[in-house]
């Protein structure tokens, strides 16, 4: 069964221990927002370290588009952690 992890406005860790990631989607909460995310379980300088998807949109409110990674999704052994400040980010994981 598929959980759902979402940061919101802040940098938030999604999953502490490795996880398989199956889509990533969310929207522009205010104007130039971006937002990245890894493979990682920490909040300090190393958590902005392994990229698996990172993404932006200039228009507020207006939706990112969906990173679908399919049925076999894509594994983050050490965990997943979402840096954002400006995004609103929705992590469909198992």
């Amino acid at each position: 069964k598929l959980k759902v992890g979402a940061a919101q406005g802040a940098p938030t860790i999604i999953s502490a221990n490795g996880a398989t990631v199956y889509r990533i989607s969310g929207y522009a909460s205010s104007g130039n927002a971006v937002y990245s995310v890894h493979n990682n379980n920490s909040l300090n300088g190393n958590g902005r370290t392994n990229v698996i998807a990172e993404g932006g949109e200039a228009s507020q409110y207006d939706s990112f588009p969906t990173i679908d990674f399919g049925s076999e999704g894509i594994e983050c052994d050490t965990g997943i952690v979402v840096w954002t400040s400006t995004a609103a980010v929705s992590v469909q994981y198992r």
